[in-house]
Formats: structure tokens, sequence, C-alpha cells
């Protein structure tokens, strides 16, 4: 075994750390942006849903990786994409409640 392979072993493959980031990012933010900034915006599910396809994508992509290259960071792509498709589910059940919510309301 030579040397790059031992440190490829031993390392975290990037794309995983990634993909945790935008997961956690796509739940974080919104939640941030409302409660404590009290922004609310059309741009702030199309960024989660951008995120979160992205956060899906790089933990595929770093899945891939970590197989071929032997690297670590297995456990934080499947986090990154658990949170990324909670982060989707999220924004779905909201929209569904904003347009419930919007046709029974009387103005």
């Amino acid at each position: 075994m030579s040397n790059t392979e031992v440190l490829n072993s031993n390392a975290t493959n990037g794309k995983a750390i990634a993909s945790l980031t935008l997961g956690i990012l796509s739940i974080v933010i919104p939640s941030f942006a409302f409660s404590i900034l009290g922004i609310v915006s059309i741009a702030m599910p199309i960024a989660v849903l951008v995120a979160s396809v992205i956060g899906i994508i790089f933990s595929r992509k770093a899945k891939k990786e970590i197989v071929e290259t032997n690297e670590g960071g297995r456990g934080l792509a499947t986090l990154g994409l658990y949170f990324s498709v909670a982060a989707i589910v999220i924004q779905i059940i909201i929209a569904l409640d904003l347009l419930i919510i919007s046709k029974f309301t009387i103005i």
C-alpha cells in the first residue's frame, strides 16, 4: 500500500462535507430568516430548493467517489441526503399549507 492510498483512506470526501453543509443550511437558513429577521420572500423557497437539489447531487456523487477511492465521509453524505430531502419536504408542506389557508381565508 503506497502513501497516497493511506492518505486517501483517511481523508474525508469533500462532496460529502458539502452535501451535509447544504442540507443543514437548507433547513436552518429559512427558519433563521423568518423567525429572527422576519424575512418572508418568494426567493427563500426557491433558494432552499436549489440548495437542497445541489446537496442531493453532491451526496450521490460523494457516495460513488467514496466507494471508488475508499475515502471517509459516507455517513456525512447520507446525512446530507436526508437533510436535503427533509428540506424539500418541509417546503412542500409549507406551500400546501399556504395554499389551503389562502383558499379558506375571508378577505
